[in-house]
């Protein structure tokens, strides 16, 4: 028989953490990049279309919605190893 881990069953599965955190850091990192379009919009003087919050949106609420899906889940993995 294999021995299980010392620290095994002790908490919920990191990757199931992960997954879980990875919709919240999407939506999270899409409205920072919604503010940054918005304060970039602001600076040029660009006037956005009606109803949304800048200029050319696209290019930075992907990007934020990206770093956001990959640096929330990465950020508690990473403080969860620490503390173990």
């Amino acid at each position: 028989m294999t021995e299980a881990a010392p620290d095994a069953g002790k908490g919920p599965n990191r990757a199931a953490i992960g997954c879980l955190l990875a919709v919240p850091g999407f939506f999270g990192g899409g409205m920072v990049g919604a503010f940054v379009a918005k304060l970039v919009s602001g600076y040029t003087g660009c006037a956005p279309p009606e109803g949304m919050p800048g200029c050319n949106l696209a290019a930075y609420l992907w990007p934020g919605a990206l770093i956001g899906v990959v640096l929330l889940p990465s950020i508690v993995l990473w403080r969860l190893r620490r503390r173990n």
